[in-house]
């Protein structure tokens, strides 16, 4: 579950579906061989009803009402209604592109390229490439955040934010294969 109020799965064949923030659409993604017959592929979405879907998504299209109950009655910050139906449906909704479990917790990449890092003492560390922010969210859920050309700065100091980003660093350097400049 997204801060949005939206809600997606990522299952095992490498396929993606989720929720809009009103549970009114859904889309599904899945990775599809270019017709030249290169190996390459693209990444597609069909967007679909909760009541009007292809018969070959009913078991996600399962899956999907089952994680969103769920979600609605075990989100320790549960999305208001009001937030939910202020959103309104972007042409394609925002997805986790990709996920990695490592010993310092979860890092999550989305589809409009934003990077969250969940660490295992609950602390999130989040980079948002677009407003070129770095989001901190304490382990009493209290969120910062800076822009990233700040933490850089000698005179910064948030020393919790500081470790993390270092962690943060080596995650990312490790999953690139390649040294990251600071």
């Amino acid at each position: 579950q997204l801060g949005n109020g939206s809600v997606g799965v990522v299952f095992n064949d490498g396929t993606k579906i989720v929720l809009a923030p009103d549970y009114s659409v859904f889309d599904y993604y899945e990775r599809r061989k270019l017709a030249d017959g290169t190996r390459e592929s693209e990444e597609t979405f069909e967007r679909h009803t909760l009541t009007e879907w292809p018969a070959r998504l009913k078991k996600k299209v399962a899956l999907l009402k089952y994680f969103r109950d769920y979600l609605e009655g075990h989100s320790v910050h549960p999305v208001p209604q009001s937030v939910r139906l202020a959103e309104s449906v972007p042409p394609a909704l925002v997805y986790v592109k990709k996920w990695l479990h490592t010993a310092d917790g979860l890092v999550v990449r989305l589809s409009n390229k934003t990077v969250q890092v969940n660490f295992t003492d609950h602390t999130k560390v989040v980079l948002t490439s677009h407003t070129q922010t770095v989001s901190y969210i304490d382990t009493t859920r209290r969120m910062s955040t800076f822009l990233v050309e700040d933490t850089h700065r000698p005179e910064f100091r948030h020393p919790a934010l500081e470790e993390r980003l270092k962690k943060v660093k080596g995650i990312l350097t490790r999953l690139a294969g390649k040294t990251v400049k600071s």
